[in-house]
């Protein structure tokens, strides 16, 4: 049934493109064939068919119900989970300032002994990298007491992001049940924290749990009517993209906890 799904939203996707490239050699071609017309219309079949297939999703997402809300369960003793933070080569004050926000909520909620923070950094920057050594010391001042704190800097930059977490789950991955992974300018409060493991912990089978993407204090006109749009579309993409993915998706790369 999945395959029939996905085939179905790509055969309808192509059949766009083609009908609008059909259209537009009607028009471009009526005074002859050259080189600036074969590249028009094939611009336009190429997004008249990704056009199509993000309608496809939002069709499909008309037809799928609002998933009930994850049930959550409360967490077992002794389980740990570790909140990664990989970096590279950005401003570290608002890095460690974050961090210092978020040990301070975990701490005033009791949590200290069920989280612990690592900066994974990837800088190849001294300058930053001695920025980021100095900022690491003046959180390890300012949050204690409270989670633990590790800092690591990787000598060269194997993999990238993915290579950057696969190391640390290499090294220290037996240590913890979860991983929440962050970007370098996240934010949460340690109630979202505790939430998202807990949901982990009601479902065996969750192997991986991310939110939307979504926009947030845009400022500008158009910045605003974007952030309406993904606030009012975006569950709609969503389901689409659930009904299509099944039990299959791409990790977007932070803000979600993996088992």
């Amino acid at each position: 049934m999945l395959i029939l799904k996905r085939t179905g939203a790509i055969l309808a996707s192509l059949l766009v493109a083609y009908a609008a490239a059909q259209l537009g050699s009607d028009v471009f071609l009526a005074d002859g064939l050259d080189a600036v017309d074969v590249v028009r219309i094939v611009l336009l079949a190429a997004t008249s068919g990704w056009i199509a297939w993000g309608s496809s999703l939002a069709i499909g997402g008309l037809f799928v119900p609002a998933h009930p809300a994850v049930p959550s369960k409360p967490v077992r003793d002794g389980v740990l989970t570790a909140v990664l933070v990989p970096v590279y080569n950005e401003e570290p004050s608002k890095t460690f300032s974050h961090l210092a926000a978020m040990a301070r909520s975990v701490e005033k909620a009791g949590l200290s002994s069920r989280f612990e923070f690592s900066i994974l950094s990837d800088t190849t920057r001294d300058d930053v990298g001695t920025a980021e050594l100095a900022w690491f010391e003046r959180l390890l001042e300012t949050a204690r007491p409270g989670p633990s704190l590790f800092y690591r800097r990787r000598p060269r930059n194997i993999g990238r992001k993915a290579g950057n977490i696969s190391e640390f789950i290499r090294t220290s991955g037996a240590r913890y049940e979860y991983l929440i992974i962050l970007d370098a300018d996240s934010l949460m409060e340690a109630a979202t924290l505790q939430t998202m493991v807990e949901r982990m912990e009601a479902d065996e089978k969750l192997g991986l749990l991310q939110t939307l993407p979504k926009i947030v204090h845009a400022r500008s006109w158009f910045g605003r009517s974007i952030q309406f749009s993904s606030f009012f579309f975006s569950p709609v993409f969503a389901r689409g993209l659930s009904l299509l993915q099944g039990r299959e998706g791409p990790f977007w790369g932070h803000n979600a906890i993996v088992r």
